[in-house]
């Protein structure tokens, strides 16, 4: 679990803690799975770009085993390291009662987006300094190497992606707001499912609701290795934080762009996607203690290069 934040009792943190436990993960595991069928299906019918090859979606499904046979690490080791912060911090800073709204099923299902709408700013700056800070970086590279976007690319992260999470994303949710009483069995499906369809290699385009929720077509510009589309998109779910942060790029009609990496196929071994992170961390702090060493003119300083 994410760790126990009962002093402060925030609703918010209790929500997320439902989204991101092992009991969450393992009751998602049918959704998951049913998911996983009905969009490679969808992806045989109606393709954007062209399917994974055998070596690929070999990749992608040792990608996935490794993320979910060690995601319980992650989440173990984020909750217990973030929970005295988020004890000291405490809050909320502000409280939305979410049963005046809407009460009823249908009313009940409508609220479960706003938990998500709240989520997605702070993920939407977790998603934008991975990719602008080379350290976060090495963590997200293996989710921006598959070179044919796919509905298994929904599960291909780096382990440690839920670690950096809980202190990028729930402390400081958990300090701000409070939003309750949140269905989190509806938003967990909601996220895993939402998530499963905009990363689909499948040619739906949403039209007018474009700019108002993620599509597969929005993403897959995220994804893309064209350069014009770099530090685009960046967006989770509502495009909104996009054009708020000036990010925001807007597919034309038949846009589908080929994605992934230049330096790399993509096809990795169970070694590189347990521990690529730790590699590039250590040649990076291997090249800065070289660079340390080597004589300098008087007047001049040193510069690493990320």
């Amino acid at each position: 679990m994410l760790g126990s934040a009962d002093e402060a009792n925030p609703a918010m943190w209790k929500w997320l803690e439902a989204q991101y436990s092992l009991e969450a993960l393992s009751s998602a595991w049918g959704a998951v799975v049913l998911g996983y069928a009905g969009f490679l299906v969808l992806e045989r019918l109606v393709p954007a770009q062209r399917n994974p090859g055998v070596r690929e979606f070999a990749a992608d499904v040792r990608a996935n085993l490794v993320y979910f046979l060690l995601n319980p690490v992650a989440l173990f080791l984020g909750g217990w390291l973030s929970s005295p912060a988020a004890r000291y911090l405490g809050g909320p800073q502000f409280r939305i009662n979410l049963a005046a709204f809407g009460p009823g099923p249908v009313g009940g299902f409508l609220l479960a987006f706003v938990p998500i709408f709240v989520f997605d700013l702070f993920y939407y700056w977790f998603h934008r300094f991975q990719h602008e800070w080379p350290w976060l970086w090495e963590v997200h590279r293996l989710h921006h190497s598959e070179q044919v976007l796919n509905v298994t690319t929904n599960f291909r992260h780096h382990w440690l992606e839920e670690f950096f999470r809980a202190f990028f994303i729930v402390l400081p949710m958990n300090w701000l707001i409070r939003i309750g009483p949140a269905s989190s069995a509806v938003a967990a499906l909601l996220i895993s499912q939402w998530s499963s369809f905009f990363h689909a290699n499948i040619r739906v385009g949403l039209g007018p609701l474009t700019g108002l929720v993620t599509g597969p077509q929005y993403h897959r510009i995220h994804h893309s290795i064209e350069s014009k589309h770099a530090g685009k998109n960046y967006a989770g779910f509502f495009p909104l934080w996009d054009w708020v942060f000036g990010t925001y790029w807007r597919p034309a009609r038949g846009d589908w762009p080929e994605t992934g990496l230049s330096d790399t196929n993509g096809i990795w071994g169970f070694r590189e996607m347990v521990l690529s992170p730790f590699a590039g961390w250590w040649r990076t702090l291997r090249g800065a203690s070289r660079l340390a060493r080597t004589p300098r003119p008087k007047g001049t300083r040193a510069v690493v290069k990320q």
